[in-house]
């Protein structure tokens, strides 16, 4: 399955007039969250995050199997590591996503990471979490103490 969602968002991605214009538009406070596609049958949420730039997601691991691509721009995306010892995430590298980049990761505490815009341009990925619309906010990310 990994394979195949991450396949078919590299495809979607790619394509310019995946988004209409509403969902292009970002959010002062945070990135934005618009809602492309919700199952019907409550199994997946797709979603376009805007980012301006400066903004980041906190430090976090998923509660639930979840993949993204970058649609457009560049998104700064740091890998941790669990310690368990301390119950923090230790930073282990940063690497740059790029349009095309695309990913996917099951739930709990082996894929953590940091997400954001640390350019001046507005960027924007295409998520997909194993979860229904209404849980998006609630039950996908498992934000966790980081090191610095």
């Amino acid at each position: 399955m990994a394979e195949r969602v991450v396949a078919a968002l590299q495809v979607a991605a790619a394509d310019p007039i995946l988004l209409s214009a509403d969902q292009c538009i970002a959010c002062p406070d945070s990135y934005a969250r618009h809602v492309l596609y919700a199952d019907p049958q409550r199994r997946f949420t797709i979603l376009a995050l805007v980012w301006s730039g400066g903004q980041f997601s906190p430090v976090h691991a998923h509660d639930t199997w979840c993949a993204y691509a970058v649609h457009h721009g560049a998104l700064a995306e740091t890998l941790f590591r669990f310690d368990a010892a301390n119950e923090e995430a230790i930073p282990l590298r940063t690497e740059t996503r790029r349009a095309g980049y695309g990913c996917f990761a099951g739930s709990g505490l082996e894929q953590i990471h940091r997400l954001g815009n640390g350019g001046s341009e507005p960027a924007i990925s295409i998520h997909v979490y194993g979860v229904e619309a209404t849980q998006v906010c609630s039950h996908v990310n498992r934000v966790l103490d980081a090191r610095n």
